[in-house]
Parts: C-alpha cells; sequence; structure tokens
C-alpha cells in the first residue's frame, strides 16, 4: 500500500492480554473463585515459580533446546499467529465490493502497522469481537485507536455485541423518530434526507455494557458482514445511520437500535480468494471454514440458534479456495467447523477432492468421531489429515443423554480406535469426574469413559 493511498477500513483481530495484566484484572474484578478466574488457571502451567501459558512453555522448550529464534519480532511462540479468519474474510469481503479495506492480526504485535495506517486518515475502524467474553479487550484497542487519532470512527461488532444485546429485557426499548443531521455521525458537509429512520432506544442495561466498550457504532447481528459494508459506505459518503439496519449508536445522550434484518450471506459467493489478500503476510499456514452454524443441537449449546440453520459451501467453491491458497506458501490448513465431518457423504467428497487435486496439504480440525466410519477416516488420512480435536463432553450415557447428544460412548469408543490407526494426532478432553449434568446435581463416575482413557490426550 503506498503511503498516501486512502484506507476505508481497518479491520482488527485478536488482542492477547499481557497474562500478568489479564490475571490481576480478573482477580481484582471478579475473585479467585470466579468461573472467569478459574477458567484462565486451566490454561497456565507453573515452571520455575512463573505461571505461564502453554504457547509460553512451547517457546520456553524451543529455545532451552537451542532452537533458532522463530522468524518474527519476539522469536517466541505466538497465539494465534496465523491470519485472523475474521478479519481476513472482513477485509476480503469490503475488498470485493470496492473499499480500500485492511487488516491488523494481532493487535498487541502490530501497533506501529496500526498507527500507521490511522496517520492515513480512514474511514473507519472495525473492531470483530469472537474471542473476548468481556470488555477489557475491545476497551484497550479503542482507547488506543482514539489516543493516535481521535476522529476516526470505530466499529464494533460479533459474539460480543451479540451477548450484551441478548442481555436485554423484553419490551425495553421504546421507538423514536429522528431526523438529524448527527444520524450521518461526523459528516460536516452532509445534510438530513428529510427521511425519518425508525429506531429504538436501547435498554439501560445494554446501554450500559455498550457505552464501556466505548465505541462510535455497534453491528449487532449474527453475520454483520453486510451490515458493515453499508455502514462503510454510508460513513464514506455522509448517508445516514437510521437507514441502515442492525446497528446501535450513540446520539443526543441515547443509545438507538435500528431495525433488525437478518442476513443470510452466501457461502459461495463470499469464500475467500487469498489471491486477494497477498498484500498481507499469510504464513504457510491457514484458517478456512466450510460451513456455517451447527448441524446439532445440544442441550448446553445457543450455537445453533445464534447462527442459524446449517449452512454448507459447495464443494465447487471450496476447490476455488483451495486453489487461491495453493497459489501461495500453504502448507497447513485448519478447518474450524464445529461439524466438518456432519454430513458425513459431504465430507467424503471433500476428502477425495482434496486427494485429487493433489494440494499436498497437512490439514487439522474439530471431528465428531461418533459421526464416522473406516472409509472416511481412511480418507482423512490419504488427504493429509494430520490432526483432529473431538467434542467428547463425557464418558457417561446418562449425562450424554442430558445434553441431548447424538452420540454413546460405544460409537466415541470405536471412533477413536479407527482414528489412532489412521491419524498422527487426536486430542480431546476428559474429565476425571463428569461436569454437573445430571439430576440432583450429582457428579456421576465417567464409568463409560474409563474405555476412552488410554487415548486421551489431556485429562483434567
Amino acid at each position: 500500500m503506498q503511503a498516501n493511498e486512502s484506507i476505508d477500513c481497518i479491520v482488527i483481530g485478536y488482542n492477547e492480554l499481557d497474562l500478568g495484566h489479564y490475571e490481576g484484572i480478573l482477580r481484582t474484578t471478579y475473585g479467585d473463585d470466579s468461573e472467569a478466574y478459574r477458567d484462565l488457571r486451566f490454561s497456565l502451567v507453573g515452571l520455575d515459580g512463573t505461571r505461564m501459558t502453554f504457547v509460553d512453555l512451547l517457546s520456553y522448550v524451543h529455545r532451552s533446546a537451542g532452537r533458532e529464534p522463530l522468524p518474527n519480532s519476539g522469536g517466541d511462540f505466538r497465539s494465534c499467529d496465523i491470519p485472523n479468519l475474521a478479519a481476513a474474510y472482513l477485509t476480503h469481503y469490503l475488498r470485493r465490493r470496492g473499499f480500500a479495506a485492511r487488516y491488523i492480526n494481532l493487535f498487541q504485535f502490530e501497533k506501529e502497522e496500526l498507527v500507521a495506517y490511522l496517520a492515513q486518515n480512514p474511514v473507519c475502524v472495525a473492531i470483530t469481537t469472537t474471542f473476548y467474553v468481556w470488555n477489557f479487550p475491545v476497551y484497550e484497542m479503542v482507547s488506543f485507536i482514539r489516543e493516535h487519532n481521535p476522529d476516526v470512527k470505530i466499529v464494533v461488532g460479533g459474539p460480543l455485541v451479540a451477548n450484551h444485546d441478548r442481555n436485554r429485557p423484553p419490551a425495553a426499548a421504546e421507538p423514536v423518530s429522528i431526523i438529524s443531521a448527527a444520524s450521518t455521525l461526523g459528516a460536516p458537509n452532509s445534510q438530513p434526507s428529510g427521511r425519518t429512520g425508525a429506531v429504538m432506544e436501547a435498554s439501560e442495561e445494554v446501554a450500559a455494557a455498550l457505552s464501556d466498550l466505548g465505541a462510535d457504532i455497534y453491528v449487532i447481528e449474527s453475520q454483520g458482514e453486510a451490515t458493515l459494508t453499508r455502514l462503510v459506505a454510508a460513513l464514506k459518503s455522509g448517508g445516514r445511520l437510521d437507514e441502515i439496519p442492525n446497528l446501535a449508536y450513540e446520539e443526543d445522550g441515547k443509545l438507538l437500535l435500528t431495525p433488525r434484518v437478518e442476513e443470510s450471506n452466501s457461502l459461495d459467493e463470499n469464500a475467500i480468494d487469498w489471491r486477494l489478500l497477498a498484500d498481507h503476510t499469510l504464513g504457510p499456514t491457514l484458517q478456512t471454514r466450510t460451513a456455517r452454524s451447527c448441524a446439532f443441537h445440544c442441550a448446553f449449546c445457543a450455537y445453533p440458534t445464534r447462527a442459524g440453520t446449517l449452512a454448507l459451501t459447495s464443494l465447487e467453491a471450496l476447490e476455488r479456495e483451495f486453489d487461491s491458497m495453493a497459489a501461495g506458501p500453504v502448507r497447513n490448513l485448519v478447518v474450524i467447523d464445529d461439524t466438518f465431518n456432519v454430513p458425513l457423504p459431504r465430507f467424503k467428497d471433500i476428502c477425495r477432492m482434496l486427494i485429487r487435486r493433489k494440494y499436498g496439504f497437512q490439514w487439522f480440525s474439530y471431528f465428531r468421531c461418533s459421526n464416522s466410519d473406516e472409509e472416511s477416516i481412511e480418507l482423512m488420512a490419504e488427504s493429509g489429515c494430520r490432526g483432529v480435536f473431538l467434542g467428547i463432553e463425557s464418558g457417561s450415557p446418562t449425562v450424554l443423554a442430558n445434553m441431548k447428544k447424538v452420540a454413546t460412548v460405544d460409537a466415541y469408543y470405536r471412533g477413536i480406535e479407527m482414528l489412532r490407526r489412521h491419524i498422527r494426532f487426536v486430542h480431546y478432553r476428559l474429565p476425571r469426574r463428569d461436569p454437573i449434568h445430571s439430576r440432583g446435581n450429582q457428579h456421576i463416575p465417567s464409568n463409560g469413559g474409563a474405555r476412552l482413557l488410554p487415548h486421551a490426550a489431556l485429562v483434567l
């Protein structure tokens, strides 16, 4: 990108907080017995009197073995040090529609690049929130952006925003009508169109949660890419925000919500052509998805409700995307689908396509071993699969039934046995005693899980 080239949108991927800072905030704010802090403790390991993440441990072992430093600024391994799929996808989506978009992959390690982009006075910055369950990581990025460019409009969307919105009480908002030049949000030469946009005032709970993030505009939609595109166009041209659905923004001291319009973006039409992102450093490992939502409706999971009906990318579109990956330095492929091997016939066809095209990718994915057979696993191995992470929540038939899992312990066992014969790395976590999911809040010993333990990579 040329130094004087204008930018319409900067998309920011992941903000991994400093471990000591993160731990201190959790303990001070929520306490040692909080769910958030207990979850963090499971992600740490103690060594030589120091607590570190598993990625830090990997770097420690790498250095201790006398290996050459990794070719990045710190020389160590980094969590999420591959292109953030949400940031890459949104950048690609905007570019395909004629906008000048760039992305920042890892906020903590790419601040200088972000400052350089902000110096070019972009139209807006879009922050994704896929991995956050609290506001602080977003607030930290917003504060940094304000410090270096107080005028740029900051947009936040994704699961964190959607979670805050779901906390609003039913019928807590009242419709209001507005005709205001302020709806153009900072376009000083624009005038109201004369049309009235019907908006709702957000509840106090939602307004407080979103205002705490500190952004200008929030996208509230489980997909959101079409809304973001309309928003960037409006900000660039001085258009009205009240004419764009799925937004929240502040006006006259109130947080206003525009009407909801559910998006249904085609996976085939929007499959990434990675060659359009060649001006970014992609590296040897990329992530992709072949589906949206999940085929199952487990009792403990709301993802299918949030993401809608399962949508599948066609084999033709996947082949085009894989071709674009193969045109670069990609050697490893991570498939993020919750249920990559469902439906099973389609999964086998994907494996056959990978074999036929001879891409040479090593690939990794989540895998439902209870929905597999010998042929599918043999095809996986031949097509380049090197590792899978299994979703096994319990070894107890009672708990599985309570969870509404479409699986049995016998099916798990058969699937794991087949995988171990063909796939290099099979990982899953199985508690020594199942979580309290049973009636009466009693721990149920994982009798069925005892058959699975010899194959488990991690037992908690």
